[in-house]
């Protein structure tokens, strides 16, 4: 079965921030910023849990960046979120 996603978050990630562009559809995206620490990444989960989508219409991509991305990884699938390490871009995500 194909998965319907409603929320979209793409994720640039560095050794000190998050730079994240999320939003419903490619025309109404918000970026914000958020610090690589357990606050800012509880500050993201906080974001996306306050969206009202259920969790499996939630797509999350960011590029695998070794070390970088093992504190989002850890913590998001804690909180039942998996963000799926890729180098596409967010545009692309949208278009399936």
């Amino acid at each position: 079965m194909k998965k319907k996603y409603l929320f979209f978050v793409g994720i640039d990630i560095s050794a000190r921030t998050l730079d994240v562009v999320y939003g419903y559809n490619f025309e109404q995206c918000k970026h914000q910023q958020f610090l690589n620490n357990a606050k800012g990444i509880n500050e993201l989960i906080t974001l996306i849990t306050r969206t009202h989508a259920k969790q499996e219409e939630v797509l999350i991509c960011c590029e695998h960046t070794g070390v970088y991305m093992d504190k989002l990884a850890y913590t998001s699938s804690i909180n039942f979120y998996r963000p799926l390490g890729c180098t596409s871009t967010i545009n692309e995500s949208l278009q399936h």
